[in-house]
């Protein structure tokens, strides 16, 4: 594969957390007048995108393909409680590398591995830190399903950004880590 991004380190993920109960705090500071209902839902897992062809400076219709697996999460108001979740979609945007550094707002059905599903709409900011890691961080709510209303914040982190390789063969796969936390 040429350009692609990997990493699932433990740092990577210490890293994600930090910055998702940061965005957390800020996002609940602005809803105080909302109730507490004073539970989180804490998952980490891994993230991964294939482009066809590979994404390059140049805006091209592409074959975007994403799943995304929150292999662990808990529950603070019943540690017993574990679960799963998986996200996957597709589509043919017509898109470049500079779409990885864009951003807007997004949605994502999260199913369940008990039953049940949830609907996360969000808006996303995208930044590249110094070692060359994308970082994405997405806030918002979920707006159905399980956990419905419930404040909403996650981070996907992509190590090894090269835009370099934007130039010439383009990314043609991305894999990273990824949080979701949910204020119950």
């Amino acid at each position: 594969m040429t350009g692609t991004w990997t990493g699932r380190s433990t740092s990577w993920r210490a890293a994600a957390v930090t910055a998702v109960v940061a965005t957390l705090v800020a996002v609940a500071a602005g809803t105080a007048a909302q109730p507490a209902h004073g539970a989180l839902l804490a998952c980490e897992g891994a993230e991964s995108a294939t482009y066809s062809p590979p994404l390059t400076n140049t805006p091209t219709p592409t074959r975007l393909t994403v799943a995304t697996d929150y292999s662990t999460c808990v529950n603070a108001l019943n540690l017993l409680e574990r679960r799963t979740g998986t996200v996957s979609f597709s589509g043919n945007p017509v898109a470049s590398c500079g779409d990885l550094l864009a951003n807007g707002s997004g949605r994502r059905v999260v199913s369940w591995s008990t039953g049940g599903s949830s609907t996360f709409e969000y808006t996303y900011l995208s930044n590249t830190l110094p070692d060359g890691t994308l970082q994405v961080l997405q806030t918002g709510r979920i707006v159905a399903g399980e956990f419905s209303g419930s404040i909403a914040a996650g981070v996907v982190l992509l190590p090894g950004l090269q835009l370099g390789v934007c130039n010439g063969a383009g990314i043609d796969a991305t894999d990273g880590v990824v949080t979701l936390r949910i204020v119950l």
